[in-house]
C-alpha cells in the first residue's frame, strides 16, 4: 500500500517530544496547552483506551474528521480507509466518529438529537488528539466544519485530505 502526501504529513507533525512530555526538555517551557492535556490524559483513561503501541509506547493520536450525514453507508469506508493509511505508522493511532457513537434508541427517530449528541462524544476526543485528518468534502459537512473550528480554536495540527487521493481510493 503507497502511503499519501497527507498521510506522510500526519507522520511529519507528531513529534514524540510533543507526545511523551508536557515540558521541552531543551528549554523547560511549558508545552501548550493542548500538548499538556493530552498528556495528562494518556497517563490514564487514554493508554488503557488502546493508545500503547508495541512495547507499551504511546502514539500519537489523530482524530478523523469528515462528512457523515446524506453519504452512501455513512461514509464509512472512507473514514476507515484513512484510518487505515494513517495507521500504517505504527506511532500513530486513529480515531474516527464510529468509535465514539452509534446512535440508538431515540436518536435513530430524530437526527438532530443522534448528532447532537455525536458532537458531545467527538469533540472530547478532537481536543486530546495530537493532530486532526480532514477526508475531502469536510466543508460541507456541519460537523466536520464545526471540527474544524475547535480544532483551529485548540490550535490542532490540522492535515488535509486531497481531492485527488479522495478519488483515488474510492
Amino acid at each position: 500500500m503507497t502511503e499519501s502526501k497527507s498521510v506522510r504529513a500526519i507522520a511529519r507533525t507528531t513529534s514524540d517530544r510533543a507526545i511523551h512530555t508536557p515540558y521541552d526538555d531543551e528549554t523547560k517551557h511549558a508545552a501548550p496547552e493542548w500538548i499538556r492535556i493530552g498528556y495528562l490524559q494518556s497517563k490514564g483513561k487514554h493508554m488503557e483506551g488502546g493508545n500503547a503501541g508495541k512495547a507499551g509506547k504511546r502514539r500519537a493520536l489523530a482524530y478523523v474528521s469528515g462528512p457523515i450525514s446524506g453519504r452512501p453507508a455513512l461514509n464509512r469506508p472512507a473514514f476507515e480507509h484513512a484510518r487505515r493509511e494513517i495507521e500504517a505508522n505504527p506511532r500513530i493511532k486513529a480515531v474516527i466518529p464510529f468509535d465514539l457513537y452509534t446512535p440508538k434508541g431515540p436518536e435513530l427517530e430524530c437526527p438532530a438529537l443522534a448528532w447532537t449528541e455525536a458532537m458531545v462524544r467527538c469533540l472530547p476526543k478532537l481536543k486530546v488528539s495530537s493532530v486532526v485528518y480532514f477526508l475531502a468534502g469536510w466543508q460541507q459537512s456541519s460537523g466536520a466544519s464545526a471540527e474544524h473550528r475547535k480544532a483551529l480554536e485548540w490550535r490542532k495540527k490540522i492535515v488535509y485530505e486531497r481531492e485527488e487521493e479522495a478519488w483515488a481510493s474510492a
